[in-house]
């Protein structure tokens, strides 16, 4: 594992990707709104993930959030990603804390289960709706918001729990890969910030796509996920290059739009 974490390493945070990267404002801002909501809307959506608090499910379920609430066009109320662990249980992953920092995501923009669990036990009369990421079935602790699982995005095997939950539960390596798999997630959506943000967690748990993992860990919804990935990022480079408009460029390619 060691191994594949160092190739990791290099291939993404030792590269010029690194090196160029700029603030991921649009997260950033989804995240902020988040929060506001959390504490003054009477009605939550909420993307979990599971309570291992690994790469994939908290990198996902921030990314299943933003791009249901982009979906909606404006429509409906936004949806808000909750780490299924503690603020602590997030900095001792050190390959996770270090590409939060590297996107420049502070830590302390996330929202935790403690803070919406203070929220529910507060405003009992609330309206909640659960999205669960990167796992089909709640922690014993948490079975009481069972009644509240409304969808389900996994890549697992399916327990078969909550049977009126619409289920989009597919086997992969990565559940972020089965994340930019769905009808909701269009090419045209996926710009160099989104990209530079959802290839960690797929290159981690692909073992950076070893011949030897094919069809064992890894298959053709990750090798799909990561060529979109993949060319959004060599695309938007190419632009760097040549595009010298970098404070008004308006470009989907450009990382600065």
């Amino acid at each position: 594992g060691d191994v594949y974490k160092r190739q990791y390493q290099r291939r993404v945070h030792g590269s010029s990707f690194h090196l160029i990267f700029i603030t991921m404002r649009r997260l950033v801002t989804h995240l902020a709104k988040a929060k506001t909501l959390l504490r003054h809307s009477n009605i939550l959506r909420v993307c979990l993930g599971n309570t291992s608090t690994d790469f994939d499910s908290c990198v996902g379920s921030i990314l299943l959030s933003h791009f249901l609430t982009s979906a909606q066009e404006g429509r409906g109320m936004p949806f808000v990603p909750v780490v299924n662990g503690s603020l602590s249980k997030l900095r001792s992953c050190k390959t996770l804390a270090r590409h939060f920092e590297a996107c420049k995501i502070p830590l302390t923009s996330l929202i935790f289960y403690d803070d919406l669990s203070k929220i529910t036990k507060s405003k009992p009369n609330n309206k909640l709706e659960l999205v669960l990421f990167d796992h089909n079935e709640l922690d014993p602790a948490q079975e009481h918001l069972a009644p509240n699982v409304s969808a389900i995005y996994d890549h697992h095997i399916d327990i078969g729990k909550y049977p009126l939950a619409q289920r989009n539960i597919t086997p992969c390596a990565s559940a972020t890969s089965l994340l930019l798999s769905q009808p909701f997630c269009t090419t045209s959506q996926v710009d160099f910030e989104l990209a530079r943000f959802a290839v960690g967690p797929i290159l981690m748990d692909t073992r950076n796509f070893a011949p030897k993992f094919f069809n064992t860990r890894w298959n053709s919804i990750d090798k799909s996920a990561y060529d979109l990935l993949h060319g959004v990022l060599v695309l938007s480079l190419i632009h760097i290059c040549r595009c010298r408009r970098y404070a008004v460029c308006r470009s989907r390619w450009s990382p600065y739009h």
